[in-house]
C-alpha cells in the first residue's frame, strides 16, 4: 500500500509525517506473531526499531495497515514514552529545524529518548474486519479496538477503509488538528470518505439482533 497518498490530510491537519514506508511494504504472519508475544511498550520499540510501519508521525506515533488471509487490520500506536519531538528538542534549544542542527544534538536527542520515563495513559487504536468470528450480538465482524489488553470492541456498521481509520484517529486523539483538516472539509469531502464511501457490514454479517447496542455507523 501507497501509505504517501494520504500525505494531503495530515498536510491540511498540521501533523508532520517523519516517514512513509516504502511502497512495497507489507504486514507479514511472522511479523504479527512476533509482536504478540510483546507488551505494548516493546511492540511500540519493535515496530519503530524494524520500521514495520507505514506511517512515523513527527510525535513517533505509528499508523501500520495489514490485510492477512482477506482480514484487513487498521492499528495506531501512539507514542508510550514522554519525550519531545525534534522540532520541539532543537526549539527548546533555540534552534532552527534543519537536518544539519539536529545533526549537532543527535547524541543528546537519543540519550533523552532512550531514558524517557512512561506516560501515565495512552489509548491504542484498532480496527479490525473478521467476518469468520462473527457472533452476533457478542462478536461484531467490524470492530474497533480502544485501549490495550481488554475486550472492548465496538461494532462498526461500515468497513473503515485506511483513511477512515486515519481521519477517526486525527478526529479522537488530535482534535486540534482535526479543526484546521475540518476547514479544508470543502475540498476534501471527509463526510464522503467517513460514511458513504464505506462498504456497509450486511446480513448475514449483522442481523437485527446487533441493532440491539451502540455502535458507529
Amino acid at each position: 500500500m501507497d501509505a504517501t497518498k494520504f500525505r494531503p490530510y495530515f498536510r491540511y491537519a498540521g501533523l508532520t509525517v517523519s516517514k512513509f514506508a516504502l511502497g512495497h511494504f507489507q504486514v507479514t504472519k511472522d511479523m504479527v506473531f512476533e509482536l504478540r508475544q510483546l507488551n505494548y511498550i516493546n511492540q511500540w520499540k519493535s515496530i519503530l526499531d524494524n520500521e514495520w510501519f507505514h506511517i512515523l508521525l513527527e510525535d513517533s506515533s505509528l499508523f501500520v495497515f495489514s490485510s492477512i488471509d482477506g482480514k484487513p487490520s487498521h492499528s495506531y500506536y501512539p507514542c508510550p514514552l514522554d519525550f519531545p519531538s525534534k522540532r520541539q528538542f532543537l526549539s527548546e534549544r533555540g534552534l532552527e529545524n534543519t537536518q544539519r542542527n539536529y545533526l549537532a544534538v543527535a547524541e543528546d536527542y537519543d540519550l533523552v529518548r532512550q531514558t524517557a520515563p512512561i506516560k501515565e495513559f495512552i489509548t491504542p487504536i484498532r480496527y479490525d474486519l473478521d467476518r469468520s468470528a462473527y457472533r452476533r450480538c457478542a462478536h461484531p465482524s467490524a470492530h474497533l479496538h480502544i485501549g490495550w489488553d481488554n475486550q472492548i470492541r465496538i461494532a462498526t456498521r461500515r468497513e473503515f477503509t485506511p483513511l477512515a481509520f486515519i481521519l477517526f484517529v486525527i478526529r479522537q486523539v488530535y482534535p486540534d488538528n482535526w479543526e484546521r483538516l475540518f476547514q479544508e472539509d470543502k475540498n476534501l469531502r471527509l463526510g464522503e470518505k467517513l460514511r458513504t464511501d464505506l462498504d456497509e457490514v450486511i446480513p448475514p454479517h449483522w442481523l437485527p439482533e446487533d441493532e440491539i447496542q451502540c455502535y458507529l455507523y
